[in-house]
């Protein structure tokens, strides 16, 4: 028997691969994510049933609703069979929002697509910034720029996060305002209904890109305001920063960046604080409890007011320690700081005392400044012994820094280093701060020893100060159009100065026209306010005057010290309309009371106090006592006694 040849073959190992378990629901992509443009989770949603070619109702009834295993929504009702036209619907807003909406309907639709990265598609990242339910907007908004150019640039159309927000109104891309009403049916929409379609109507179905027909006779810029444009600005910072950062800001740090700008910016003094932010002073000082988380309008003034963003103020834990902060932080706190410190005559006298150890030791004038006074009045008049002993000591040491004479020169080399890099310094150094930093007392030294660097920087001061000249003769003209007109002091602090006179000094043609602009806007300021009280005094409902005072923009307390005899009538006036209410009201129940008590009677019922509650079972404004009289006053009249009543 002959063998045959076989031919051995190596042997093949498969190798296994661990594959994970397939979504329920498309892996679909969401857009935007770490831009201002992010996109939000009811666009995203609406992509996704696009996806499966399904539409938005029919994916939340068959898909989403049962995988949240929640009963309230599957309607009982079988005619209508979509679980977004339940009570679901106004629950919709927060789907984008900070609260616990948002974050179970995360889960739900990551858990079904096996994505991780679906909750920078909601504000969630600042759960602990916003207060639940005050970001998120009611109703669709969309800007028909932005879907246009989507369209027509070839890219898959979405919404973005930051419209459904309700502190944006405007689209800061494109300069304009939101639309919130469908340019063909003009409805309101909803965030999320049976028919969404990123970038349709949902309810008639027609491309939400084109322009009604109140913004085509507008221009784009109409109706917009600073304030709008930079609130949707330091919102889509924070969108865009949120998928970056660590961890969510907790509250406490929020808190914590609070009280140090309060005392930054004000030295601890609420009063001041709250006056120059324009926020109410029992707003900031509930801020204290650590409870009340602040609104967003008010931490966009304080940012505003800081000119730092919204993102940095509540992230960045050096805030306070950076230069551009520290030189505003010491404008805000001339204006806001606590002006009058209300001491004790004893403690007073004590902190005083220890002035006269300081070195170098303080003018009166400066200590005056230190103990919270606004002159050196109060201190010569209460403590003259320690004021003369302050004065003197300052004055001996003024005549001693005359007298004095620099011990050491710093060397030529040394010298000529610090004037070479004076010259790349912005704003260049005055020659006479540069002189007296190297021990000299004039700038004749300098000039003598080295006159081509001092011709230099000397030029380059100048053209400095020419620049700085224009710079404040264009603001102070700026300040003649601005609306509101601003007073000459403010313009003062936003170029830098301590306070009005030294503008005035300089620029007293333009300082008076701020001047006379001011108060003249400030008369007309008086005359509508006197005329909206007069009006208010007609109204038919009357109002109250806090009431009042609020729909004007102003606090009461400013209103009542302008205006006394009209806000004293205003009161008044409501104080009566709420006592006839009352009477009326009484009146009324005292005669349900009457009908009730009759009722018991014609049944055999003794009418008391609890029984005729019980029969009425609504809640009576009737004290007990009056409640009790009116009774008594039916049971006298029908001749009705305890003893006869029946058992029942």
């Amino acid at each position: 028997m002959t063998l045959r040849a076989t031919n051995v073959y190596q042997r093949l190992v498969l190798k296994q691969y661990d594959l994970r378990p397939p979504s329920r629901l498309y892996h679909l992509e969401p857009i935007g994510v770490g831009t201002p443009y992010t996109e939000s989770l009811t666009s995203y949603i609406s992509r996704l049933a696009e996806a499966h070619c399904l539409t938005t109702g029919h994916l939340f009834a068959k898909e989403l609703a049962p995988a949240a295993d929640k009963k309230y929504l599957f309607p009982n009702s079988k005619k209508n069979r979509s679980s977004l036209s339940t009570s679901f619907y106004p629950a919709t807003p927060g789907l984008v929002s900070c609260g616990s909406t948002a974050e179970d309907w995360v889960q739900v639709i990551e858990r079904l697509t096996l994505r991780t990265d679906l909750r920078h598609l909601t504000m969630l990242r600042w759960r602990n910034i916003f207060a639940q339910g005050t970001s998120s907007r009611p109703n669709r908004a969309w800007c028909s720029a932005c879907l246009r150019e989507q369209k027509e640039g070839g890219k898959i159309v979405y919404e973005h996060l930051l419209w459904m927000q309700k502190h944006v109104q405007v689209c800061h891309l494109h300069r304009r305002p939101l639309s919130t009403h469908c340019p063909h049916c003009g409805k309101q929409l909803r965030p999320l209904s049976d028919r969404s379609r990123a970038g349709h109507c949902s309810s008639c179905g027609n491309w939400l890109g084109t322009e009604g027909r109140e913004n085509r006779q507008e221009s784009p810029n109409d109706g917009l305001t600073e304030k709008q444009l930079v609130a949707a600005e330091q919102v889509g910072h924070l969108i865009a920063r949120a998928p970056y950062l660590p961890s969510d800001p907790d509250k406490e740090s929020l808190f914590s960046a609070i009280w140090k700008c309060v005392d930054e910016c004000a030295g601890g003094y609420i009063p001041g604080f709250a006056r120059h932010f324009g926020i109410n002073q029992i707003t900031v000082s509930l801020w204290r409890l650590r409870n009340y988380i602040p609104m967003f309008d008010s931490l966009l003034m304080i940012t505003k007011g800081l000119g730092v963003s919204l993102l940095d103020f509540i992230t960045d834990k050096n805030l306070f320690g950076r230069d551009d902060v520290k030189a505003t932080t010491s404008l805000i706190r001339i204006k806001a700081g606590r002006t009058i410190v209300r001491r004790k005559p004893v403690d007073l006298r004590q902190a005083f005392l220890k002035m006269l150890e300081e070195d170098p030791p303080p003018s009166l004038d400066g200590a005056a400044r230190q103990l919270g006074y606004m002159s050196t009045h109060s201190l010569k008049k209460y403590h003259p012994d320690i004021s003369q002993l302050v004065t003197e000591r300052y004055e001996a040491y003024i005549e001693q820094e005359k007298t004095k004479r620099p011990e050491t020169f710093d060397d030529s080399e040394t010298v000529r280093r610090s004037l070479e890099l004076a010259k790349a310094q912005y704003p260049p150094p005055s020659l006479h701060s540069i002189a007296i930093a190297h021990g000299f007392k004039s700038t004749w030294h300098l000039m003598t020893r080295f006159p081509d660097l001092c011709r230099e920087i000397q030029e380059l001061r100048n053209s400095y100060e020419a620049a700085r000249e224009d710079k404040n003769q264009e603001t102070l003209k700026l300040a003649l159009t601005e609306e509101p007109p601003p007073s000459i002091y403010e313009v003062a602090i936003r170029l830098g100065y301590r306070g009005q006179s030294g503008l005035e000094q300089r620029y007293p043609t333009l300082s008076k026209q701020i001047t006379v602009r001011y108060r003249q806007s400030k008369k007309v300021e008086v005359q509508t306010l006197r005329k909206t009280l007069e009006a208010a005094l007609r109204e038919k409902e009357p109002q109250s005057m806090r009431a009042v005072a609020k729909r004007v923009g102003y606090n009461p307390y400013y209103l009542k010290t302008m205006f006394p005899a009209l806000c004293k009538a205003i009161s008044a006036r409501c104080k009566r309309h709420k006592q006839e209410k009352s009477i009326l009201r009484k009146k009324g129940e005292r005669r349900l009371v009457r009908r009730t008590a009759v009722k018991l009677i014609a049944k055999g019922i003794y009418p008391s106090a609890d029984r005729v509650k019980k029969e009425l079972g609504v809640t009576l404004s009737l004290r007990l006592e009056d409640l009790c009289t009116t009774l008594q006053e039916i049971r006298r009249e029908f001749n009705v006694s305890r003893r006869l009543k029946p058992g029942t």
